[in-house]
């Protein structure tokens, strides 16, 4: 792990976080969040990376991470229930 490991991650979480606060009922996969959440900046990230700060924010009750049905893990604030109806609302 490199030195810059921990500082990544800390502004993964602080983007995510912002993105939330902005988009209270966002739920999406790993690479929409990739994709739509973060600032420019941080797009490039690789998915081994963007997933241990998912985790840590999901162990920590700020996200909630649901498997839907084709397997795909779908994350989501962790105090707003995650339907297939808000899904679906979504176009996911």
């Amino acid at each position: 792990m490199s030195a810059d490991a921990p500082a990544m991650s800390q502004a993964l979480c602080d983007a995510l976080r912002r993105y939330l606060e902005r988009h209270p009922e966002a739920a999406d996969s790993p690479e929409g969040i990739r994709r739509w959440w973060l600032p420019q900046a941080l797009q490039a990230i690789p998915l081994g990376v963007l997933l241990p700060a998912l985790e840590h924010l999901v162990d920590g009750g700020e996200m909630q991470c649901t498997t839907l049905p084709d397997g795909t893990a779908l994350y989501a604030r962790g105090d707003v229930g995650v339907d297939s109806e808000s899904v679906h609302r979504q176009g996911h």
